[in-house]
């Protein structure tokens, strides 16, 4: 085994073993919150979440993953954290904005929420920074302090919100949640940094930035906007109880899949980005495997449905039993995009990122044609399986945009 085999396999086991405990955590966090708060407060949480995504969304252009692939440049480094200050204050202000629009229009339901929205921002805004902060460290492929600081951050996070949760401090204790995790991860980098960042960019640092984050803040805007599109759909027609219930029924299977794909994201990524030949990177495609994928996803779809309610009014309570009608799609839909993943990041390795925009357009198409009719004749049933759907044409579309085009 090579040295660089050896060194993937070892930073992919600290990803792996962190993401267990860390999916634990979050997992049973998830399911605790849902029952002590209600589908309420879940559904008023799930609405200051998605509009401020949303509002990120139009600003994500990816500066930390500029410096991953470029780790020795110092010019991308500087031009990377004036970018992140730009990018956090034209997030502020786009949610200060929308929130202004929101007080207009309903001003004591904006004034409840208006504490616990400043607080998820200021998380918001915190996160960037870490991005910023973990970015050379991610270059260096040192994992094992980025799991640990990792896992700590979301221990202290999810212990501040239940302490909260069980004062009764309702909203506020998902949202200092939320603002404890960020902060504890950015002081555990910063304590890591060798020293301050650069922060005067060259005029030949912001162009090597944006010509690498131009590609990609297409394919991180689409890629923000159909995580929440549905969000706004079934608020839209349905309101926010409904919105908490589907918020915390994809949020459980999310969480899981994020387990699976964190390690591609970041392990992964970083390793292709050393991998000089594109075959030694090249995943399996063999039909073979595909179809063994395909086998598994639609076994465990098979069992969400059978389990499924039972698992939800076990987890989360009865509030939220119903909904167990949702968990087949749901898994069809994480199986898609875990696929896909490793298709995206290895197309980020090679700098040909754009391609895969193309596949998260025609996935953002189909769920804007289904969901409307979907949620209107199924309801939050219609928006999982809307979901899936989209999720499935992703994973074919980026699959053919990458034989054809030799990715």
């Amino acid at each position: 085994m090579t040295n660089s085999s050896k060194r993937l396999l070892r930073n992919l086991n600290w990803v792996v073993s962190a993401n267990a405990v860390a999916g634990i955590a979050n997992f049973l966090a998830i399911a605790w919150f849902a029952r002590a708060l209600g589908p309420t407060t879940m559904g008023d949480y799930a609405i200051v979440v998605t509009v401020i995504q949303l509002v990120t969304a139009f600003l994500s252009a990816g500066f930390d993953q500029a410096i991953i692939r470029m780790p020795h440049d110092l010019d991308i480094t500087a031009a990377a954290g004036a970018a992140t200050i730009a990018q956090s204050l034209l997030v502020v202000l786009g949610s200060a904005v929308v929130y202004l629009y929101f007080f207009i229009q309903t001003p004591a339901e904006a004034a409840v929420i208006s504490g616990p929205a400043a607080l998820v921002l200021a998380a918001m805004v915190v996160s960037l920074f870490s991005y910023l902060l973990a970015a050379p460290i991610a270059a260096e492929m040192d994992y094992r302090f980025l799991t640990v600081s990792r896992l700590a951050s979301t221990g202290l996070g999810i212990g501040a919100g239940v302490v909260l949760a069980t004062l009764d401090y309702g909203l506020y204790a998902l949202a200092w949640r939320d603002a404890c995790t960020g902060l504890v991860m950015l002081l555990l980098l910063r304590s890591r940094a060798v020293g301050p960042l650069p922060w005067r960019a060259s005029s030949k640092g912001i162009r090597k930035l944006f010509h690498f984050a131009k590609g990609l803040w297409a394919l991180n805007l689409t890629e923000r906007l159909v995580l929440r599109l549905d969000y706004g759909v079934v608020a839209f027609l349905l309101g926010k109880e409904v919105l908490g219930t589907y918020f915390v029924v994809r949020g459980i299977v999310e969480g899981m899949l994020g387990f699976l794909v964190n390690p591609v994201q970041t392990v992964l990524f970083a390793h292709y980005c050393h991998t000089e030949h594109a075959a030694m990177a090249r995943k399996a495609t063999h039909r073979r495997v595909v179809f063994l994928y395909i086998a598994a996803c639609v076994g465990a779809a098979a069992f969400a449905w059978v389990f499924g309610p039972k698992l939800l009014d076990w987890l989360v309570g009865s509030a939220y039993a119903e909904a167990g009608a949702m968990l087949p799609a749901l898994v069809v839909y994480a199986g898609a995009i875990l696929w896909f993943e490793n298709e995206k990041v290895f197309a980020m390795s090679r700098l040909r990122h754009h391609r895969v925009v193309y596949a998260r357009l025609f996935q953002i198409a189909i769920l804007l044609i289904l969901v409307f009719p979907a949620i209107y004749f199924y309801g939050i049933v219609g928006a999982s399986i809307a979901t899936a759907t989209g999720g499935v044409a992703l994973a074919l579309t980026s699959t053919m945009l990458a034989r054809t085009e030799g990715g």
